[in-house]
């Protein structure tokens, strides 16, 4: 038998770079969108030759990725939340208007593959560069992807959500936690990553008298944010002292006392959340001024649901955070009307539990009316319907009602 020699199939070359089908049409459906976000016709992607969009896809990006900056050291924990929180935010939240249907996840990957494709290709091809549909779009990229005010770039709500999430896991009495973005190429790929990079910062400490006390207090930040230091919250002193013409920026401290008392007051609202409100709370600054003269700040959750307050004291352009006083406090005007509505006085409030949060979602109202109609008249009706971030017992939910009935 004779043996024949195997005719050697060349080896085929790649053709498009690998762009298949599927990618080619998921790509065009994107950049299209990309377009109409632009606030432009997106029919001006289809002016382009099928040569030319594939030399918009010669480049991809793949899904960001959480990482912590070498040297930080961060609770893996929270590694994975913020990863799970960037992969959801990515993938249900939109871009610009939302009924055109570009996701973040959609836009992080083939849409800044279609922008940074499309800058590459008017580099490459002068006569494309020149032509006035490459111009129209160009000058819209410049607005809405280059712009170096974060608030007006595309990716701004992306930035700030991460923000928040870093801020409600930071412990403002040990440590805060910021993020930097990096762009880095996919090792023996076109491909291109832009990650999320966790920094730690040791939170900024200093001492203060108050009373004849000597009392550590923590300075209110936020981590780092891209190339910025970490923010330190701060304020005029006449938006604290609205009664004062002192402009002066007073930056903010708190004490551990206020902490505490804001994890027993607010016990079924999570300490992600009470971060959240105490940040927000302070950015908002609104103040309240009491009988007695003095000033506190309003304690309110995103909703702008008053929770509580904050008194503080101003010592040398700084403002400490005292503590956290409830609503039922007979100190403040709800607490005030409260006592005078049901005839009892501190004491009687605390014993019932009423300076906690978790009384108003654990009690039967229906069975103790003139409560209710006492905290609607004491403007803490809203209290109720704050809803609770843990379940708690129907046991317990029946007895609280029988002994504020017994009691009341």
């Amino acid at each position: 038998m004779t043996n024949r020699k195997k005719k050697k199939t060349p080896p085929q070359q790649p053709t498009n770079h690998g762009i298949t089908k599927t990618y080619f049409d998921q790509f065009s459906v994107t950049a299209r969108k990309v377009i109409q976000l632009m606030e432009l016709n997106p029919a001006h992607y289809d002016e382009f030759t099928k040569k030319q969009k594939h030399e918009m896809m010669l480049v991809r990006f793949v899904p960001p990725k959480v990482h912590v900056r070498p040297g930080s050291s961060i609770p893996q924990r929270h590694i994975k939340m913020v990863q799970q929180e960037l992969y959801e935010f990515l993938k249900h939240v939109f871009v610009g208007d939302e009924s055109i249907g570009l996701s973040y996840f959609d836009f992080s990957t083939i849409g800044m593959a279609f922008i940074t494709g499309f800058i590459n290709l008017g580099n490459q091809n002068s006569d494309v560069c020149q032509s006035e549909r490459y111009i129209l779009i160009y000058e819209k990229i410049e607005i809405y992807i280059d712009n170096s005010e974060l608030d007006k770039n595309l990716m701004s709500k992306f930035c700030r959500y991460i923000q928040y999430i870093l801020g409600g896991i930071s412990k403002l009495n040990f440590r805060i936690y910021g993020l930097e973005w990096t762009w880095q190429r996919v090792t023996n790929s076109n491909c291109l990553a832009g990650d999320v990079l966790l920094t730690v910062t040791k939170q900024e400490s200093l001492n203060f008298s108050y009373k004849g006390m000597n009392r550590p207090a923590y300075r209110v930040s936020l981590g780092e944010f891209f190339s910025d230091d970490p923010i330190h919250l701060c304020a005029p002193f006449n938006k604290m002292i609205t009664t004062s013409n002192c402009s002066n920026r007073i930056d903010f401290y708190i004490q551990n006392h206020a902490l505490n008392r804001l994890k027993e007051r607010l016990d079924t609202i999570s300490a992600f959340n009470r971060n959240v409100y105490l940040t927000s709370s302070l950015m908002v600054c609104d103040t309240l001024k009491l009988e007695t003269g003095k000033f506190v700040i309003k304690f309110q959750n995103l909703d702008g649901r008053l929770l509580g307050y904050l008194p503080f004291t101003i010592i040398n352009q700084n403002l400490f955070i005292l503590t956290f006083i409830p609503l039922s406090s007979p100190i403040m005007p709800e607490g005030k009307l409260l006592c005078e509505a049901l005839n009892v006085e501190k004491d009687d409030l605390v014993f019932l539990g009423m300076d906690k949060l978790s009384f108003y979602q654990n009690t039967n109202f229906d069975a103790v009316s003139h409560l209710r109609e006492a905290l609607k008249k004491a403007n803490m009706w809203h209290l109720t319907e704050v809803k609770p971030e843990e379940n708690f017992d129907e046991l317990i939910y029946s007895q609280n009602s029988n002994r504020i009935n017994h009691f009341i």
